[in-house]
Parts: C-alpha cells; sequence; structure tokens
C-alpha cells in the first residue's frame, strides 16, 4: 500500500507498512515459545499449539522452555512434551499454523509444586547432560531423569533463571542476583531494585524493574562472574520484560506499553526510548525473538512486531 501526497507542486510517495499484528486478541498472553518445529503459546485461559488449543493445562503463569526434543511448561506444575525427532518447517515464524504431523501436541504433568514452601514453577533449562535445572517461585532446584529434586538455595523471590558461561544468573524481586555452578550458590550483588527479568548479551546483563531498564557490565575475577553496579538508561515504571535485537536495540515491555530503546549514537552511554505500542498492559516472562519478530504477551493477546520496521 502506497500513500500519495502534493504538496508545494511536488509529489511524495510513502510505503505503508503493517509493522505490527496482534494475536488471540482476547486472551492474557503470559508466555511465548516459537521455533522451526513449535509454535506455543501460554495464556491465562489456555495453552496454544500451532494454534490449536489443548485441553490441559488449563493456565499458564509460568515459561514454556525447550531442552533438547522435549518441551517444558511451567504452570505452577511442571508439564512436559515430547516433540518428534523431525518435523518439517511450520513456515513463517509470526503465523500460528498446521499441528505437529502424526502426533496430536499434549503436554504430560511431571512434577507437582508440593512443597508450597518452595513455591511453584517457573522456568525449567537443561543443567547437564542428564539434569534439568529449575527455577520456582521461592527456590532453585535440580531435577534428574526420574524429576527428582534438590533444592539448592530457597528463601527468596525468584524472577528469573538464564544461562551465563557454564552457570546460570538468579534475580530476585530482594534485589539480589546470583550466580549458581557446580551447586554452589555465590551472591554477585544486593540492591534495592526489584528485578523482575533478565538478558545476558556478551560482557553487558540488561535488567527489567519497576523502577526501570537498568544496564550492568559482566566480567571474570579468578573464574568468578562480577557484576558492576547496575545503570539506570530508561527512566520506564513498572518493567517487567527486557531483550535485545543483534543490532544491539533493546525492547522493554511495561505495565502500560513496549518501547524500543536505542544508544545514543553521538554520546555514548546514554539512552533514548520510544514507544512503539502504548496504552496497553503487557505481562512478564511473556517476550520472544525469532527471525526479525518481536513477540511479546499482554492482557490484550500477543503482539508480533517486525523489528525491521520499527528500526
Amino acid at each position: 500500500s502506497n500513500l500519495f501526497i502534493s504538496s508545494a507542486g511536488r509529489i511524495f510517495e510513502f510505503e505503508l507498512r503493517d509493522w505490527y499484528h496482534v494475536n488471540l486478541s482476547s486472551e492474557s498472553v503470559r508466555t511465548i515459545l516459537r521455533d522451526p518445529n513449535i509454535n506455543l503459546v501460554g495464556t491465562y485461559g489456555g495453552i496454544y499449539v500451532n494454534n490449536v488449543r489443548l485441553d490441559s493445562p488449563a493456565f499458564t503463569n509460568g515459561y514454556a522452555t525447550r531442552v533438547g526434543n522435549r518441551v517444558f511448561l511451567a504452570a505452577d506444575d511442571l508439564y512436559m512434551m515430547d516433540l518428534p525427532s523431525a518435523v518439517p518447517s511450520l513456515g513463517a515464524a509470526d503465523t500460528l499454523t498446521n499441528e505437529i504431523p502424526g502426533k496430536p501436541a499434549a503436554f504430560t504433568l511431571v512434577k507437582t509444586f508440593e512443597n508450597s514452601y518452595l513455591g511453584e514453577y517457573r522456568k525449567v533449562l537443561s543443567y547437564d547432560d542428564s539434569t534439568l535445572i529449575a527455577f520456582r517461585t521461592q527456590s532453585i532446584e535440580l531435577l534428574d531423569e526420574a524429576f527428582r529434586s534438590s533444592t539448592l538455595t530457597s528463601e527468596k523471590d525468584f524472577t528469573d533463571l538464564e544461562p551465563i558461561g557454564d552457570g546460570f544468573l538468579a534475580t530476585t524481586l530482594t534485589g539480589d542476583i546470583l550466580w549458581i555452578r557446580k551447586g554452589q550458590v555465590t551472591e554477585l550483588l544486593d540492591s534495592s531494585h526489584d528485578w523482575q527479568d533478565a538478558t545476558i548479551v556478551q560482557d553487558r546483563v540488561y535488567l527489567a524493574s519497576f523502577d526501570g531498564i537498568f544496564k550492568a557490565r559482566l566480567s571474570t575475577v579468578n573464574g568468578i562472574p562480577t557484576l558492576s553496579d547496575p545503570e539506570l538508561i530508561a527512566d520506564l515504571p513498572y518493567s517487567v520484560m527486557v531483550a535485545v535485537e543483534t543490532n544491539g536495540n533493546i525492547w522493554a515491555s511495561t505495565y502500560s506499553a513496549l518501547y524500543v530503546i536505542k544508544e545514543n549514537d553521538d554520546q555514548a552511554g546514554t539512552y533514548w526510548s520510544v514507544p512503539i505500542v502504548e496504552n496497553v498492559e503487557f505481562n512478564r516472562r511473556a517476550m520472544h525473538m525469532q527471525s526479525g519478530m518481536l513477540y511479546a504477551g499482554s492482557t490484550q493477546g500477543e503482539y508480533a512486531v517486525n523489528m525491521g520496521y520499527v528500526s
């Protein structure tokens, strides 16, 4: 589509681009997982796999993650789905089409949060060849092949768990940032900020907080990571998620908008932010990047944004 404007004897032509669209607009989207084998959108009203609503679980509050040929869904309890060893591509990354050929999608309950003191399941990652690591709202634990659990640390309000080198970075609502490696837990930072989400890009850690978006420097001393004091780069209250494009653009979702943040070319270390979607409440644990698209979950559906058009 093109727009033509005549002004002062000249004609200007503009290309009109649909730079975002909304999927599942009647749902509150809580997690998103998209790759060539599966398109999963978890909502507070059901789980959709390749545009098909599953019978169970009925909702999710946590992440969907892929570990090998398994998908784990943290929906208070922990669920798992086996993927076929080879699945044809499902097409464009911004569409929800086709069921998995020959294998109806279904999750199996593998672990309940029977101990409420340790909290509900929120995310599962690979720890080593035979072990998983999971963060729950009040603890971090290891899960063996039979899903027997051993607690590494507890008594904190955990919000995210990200791989870092041969270990993991864990954030909390109480301002602590922990490093976990080979069963050992080390505190990297104790702050006053309520960390909601973390993204690690090389030697930088980007953090979302209700106080805004922060950046911290990551270095290593005697094999142990150290973290600089986080620096506020965008004063965006009630930020819940942060992600970084390959070109360096930073995306942040808040309880009221979706923003793109860019470092000032003329003054290194300073940033400016632009609202891309306004007057929408975005959810924590619901942001995913794939093939030039940003997917952000909100109380009004999944926003699929073409990052190239925005840039």
